[in-house]
């Protein structure tokens, strides 16, 4: 995939390229002509000396070698780039936005607290969570799917970044968000019956009855999150934080790691419509990057200007990424984006090198100033040049 795309300022330079050869090639014809008419004897070592001295492989070979080192460099730092635009949208982004649970957190997601709220379901609550999760790939589902369980779920219906439905022997039963059992079931989570701690993620058993319990989960926030948070702040790039779960966790997990935007709640569709609102400011066009973990994220990521799916990522949101990491390492992005700028910069100077060498040399071989062996020295001097400054990037 990545083989089959082009950054804009790549095709840019092989359609100067293109001109460029029309254009030494209509020069060497009036070269000869001018020295054919004035030195008849001397008119074929200026002619050549321009064909010759020209490079435009410079031209052409300044974007690509410049991306294909940066891609191999990132590679060996576990960050597989599916998309050359990729660097190139890095480079410019505006802001950044991150799913919470998976993303900024580990995605290993323990019960640290429940409530019981109907005694009837003492000795199955678990067994009918674990049962009912086993049709999930959200790293919730983790959580519940380690209790055994000899139950067996059918009709299952998965909303993705809210919960399931689910019947076991013959009983309707919703787990999920508590925004989502109301919408499913028409019951409201009293107020004094949540969980104690409001930083951990709840997640709640219901029949279309009534309540059934509610669990209280916590996660670890990855190291270097906040590190790299910091680091966007420093490059003028806006950290938002856009997640399915609920306000009060999404604040102390923003809080931990130095976020000040958030929203929280969102379904993978409010997360896209957000996501293109900010796309289309009304101070101009921003180009947006999203990082994300889930089937969930998969939307949002596949409509980002620059998407990059974590270590372990649902193959849904891998398959619309442009950037996949196959490390946990959350300081991979920081690499990524260092390397897209240092890339941008490395492209700028190749291409001021080949125009400047076509500037001085084309002319210098057109007033016989620069013999044929001269000529061909300098045409593979400028090429090998352009490489050699490109291979700086293995060092980035």
């Amino acid at each position: 995939k990545a083989q089959q795309t082009k950054p804009a300022i790549a095709q840019l330079a092989d359609k100067i390229a293109a001109w460029f050869v029309l254009a030494i090639l209509s020069l060497a014809t009036l070269t000869g002509l001018y020295w054919f008419r004035h030195s008849p004897q001397d008119w074929l070592a200026p002619t050549i000396a321009v064909l010759i001295v020209s490079c435009p492989c410079a031209l052409s070979l300044a974007t690509p070698a410049s991306i294909t080192t940066a891609i191999g460099s990132l590679m060996k730092k576990g960050i597989v780039v599916a998309n050359k635009t990729a660097l190139e949208t890095l480079h410019k982004l505006d802001v950044m936005l991150f799913d919470k649970t998976g993303t900024l957190t580990e995605g290993k997601l323990q019960i640290q607290k429940h409530q019981l709220l109907n005694p009837d379901f003492e000795q199955q609550h678990f067994a009918i969570c674990s049962a009912i999760e086993q049709h999930s790939e959200h790293p919730i589902a983790k959580a519940f799917t380690q209790h055994q369980t000899t139950l067996s779920a059918s009709k299952v219906q998965n909303t993705p970044g809210a919960g399931l439905s689910a019947t076991i022997k013959q009983s309707k039963y919703h787990l999920g968000t508590p925004a989502f059992i109301e919408a499913q079931t028409g019951l409201r989570l009293d107020q004094a019956i949540q969980a104690d701690d409001q930083s951990l993620t709840q997640v709640i058993l219901a029949k279309p009855q009534g309540i059934i319990a509610i669990y209280g989960l916590s996660d670890t926030i990855r190291p270097q999150s906040a590190e790299l948070i910091a680091f966007l702040k420093d490059q003028g790039i806006v950290p938002i934080m856009l997640t399915g779960d609920h306000q009060s966790a999404a604040m102390s997990v923003a809080a931990q790691v130095g976020i000040t935007e958030i929203y929280a709640e969102q379904l993978p569709a409010d997360k896209l419509h957000i996501m293109k609102r900010m796309q289309q400011d009304a101070a101009g066009r921003r180009i947006v990057g999203m990082v994300g973990d889930g089937v969930n994220d998969a939307a949002v990521l596949a409509g980002a200007d620059c998407a990059i799916a974590t270590q372990g990522a649902a193959a849904l949101a891998s398959a619309g990424s442009d950037i996949i990491l196959l490390t946990s390492k959350l300081s991979a992005i920081e690499s990524a984006i260092k390397t897209a700028n240092k890339t941008h910069a490395i492209i700028k100077q190749n291409l001021i090198w080949a125009a400047g060498y076509n500037l001085l040399a084309i002319p210098a071989a057109a007033m016989g100033l620069v013999p044929p062996w001269l000529a061909a020295i300098g045409m593979s001097l400028s090429s090998l040049l352009v490489v050699l400054n490109a291979l700086r990037l293995k060092r980035t």
